[in-house]
């Protein structure tokens, strides 16, 4: 069970990190968070490079970079549709429909793909989306009985978050059809595990490198907020990726398949405590619960 303990912690540190961006999002006087992003992704693009010190001695695979790299388009997306919806509504509800949306990928690829690429839908998946998408309606419905005004804004940027969250995790669970070789769909594009090193380094220096861009327009210099809570936020999702690495390999057979529930539940539902501890929300136990609930019959169960 070490393990999951591991897979546990790896959420605190992720939990750690959706603070401090939470923080930065009311400290800061910016209305944008594109300097909280610049330190946030440079972080993180130099900590994949730490994870792959042979990746320079590699040939480059152009169809992994592309994939990478239109992750990490998508990873600012869903970070300044994040940043906004912070900023009309629960952060802890609002990571709720984040993390969410880790059990619609599969579904996806199984519609696209078939059982031909490996894909697989079983009535637990189904039900297990059920939950989840009752969860999200009842945690929605009742923040919007609050305020009319903000709950319509945050419901848009949830949302936005949800479907964002969704088209990245998919990409980065299809690009595992590149490693059939011959086989599939896509075999023109056929990778091997080598390659896969690029993926990494090419989502989180797109994310950087556009990121840097988009600050550069708005002409002016990082806050203190930014700098403080950006580098921590990246610190602590150095620290979550690497323990959920370590936990990859420690995990015994039976475990691996709850890695990936356990991390995703830990962190939402801890986002949800410092929500309530230091911002005061309402801790919604039913809508968590089936969203919860639904992360792990979606990929415990399949």
């Amino acid at each position: 069970m070490n393990a999951l303990v591991i897979s546990f912690i790896a959420s605190a540190f992720s939990a750690l990190s959706n603070l401090f961006f939470r923080k930065n999002t009311v400290d800061s006087q910016q209305g944008s968070p594109s300097g909280f992003l610049v330190l946030f992704y440079l972080i993180a693009f130099l900590t994949a490079l730490f994870f792959y010190p042979s990746i320079w001695s590699s040939p480059l695979n152009f169809a992994i970079l592309a994939i990478g790299g239109s992750v990490g388009v998508l990873n600012i997306a869903l970070m300044h549709l994040t940043s906004r919806a912070l900023k009309y509504g629960p952060a802890g509800l609002t990571f709720a429909f984040q993390n969410s949306g880790a059990i619609f990928p599969g579904f996806l690829l199984f519609l696209i793909f078939g059982t031909s690429c490996g894909y697989s839908c079983s009535i637990f998946q189904l039900l297990g989306m059920l939950c989840v998408v009752g969860g999200l309606f009842i945690g929605a419905r009742k923040e919007s009985s609050h305020s009319a005004k903000n709950s319509s804004k945050w419901l848009i940027y949830a949302l936005g978050c949800f479907a964002v969250q969704i088209l990245a995790l998919t990409l980065i669970q299809g690009r595992s059809i590149l490693f059939q070789q011959d086989e599939g769909p896509v075999s023109f594009f056929s990778a091997n595990e080598m390659d896969d090193m690029w993926f990494m380094p090419a989502q989180f220096g797109t994310a950087f490198i556009l990121q840097f861009a988009l600050f550069l327009r708005e002409k002016r210099p990082f806050n203190q907020a930014e700098v403080i809570y950006g580098c921590l936020s990246g610190i602590a999702n150095f620290a979550a990726t690497c323990l959920i690495l370590f936990a990859t390999r420690l995990a015994l057979p039976f475990e691996k398949s709850m890695l990936f529930p356990c991390f995703s539940v830990g962190t939402f539902l801890l986002c949800n405590m410092w929500a309530k501890k230091l911002y005061k929300e309402d801790f919604n136990f039913l809508a968590n619960g089936l969203c919860g609930l639904g992360i792990f019959m979606g990929i415990l169960l399949r």
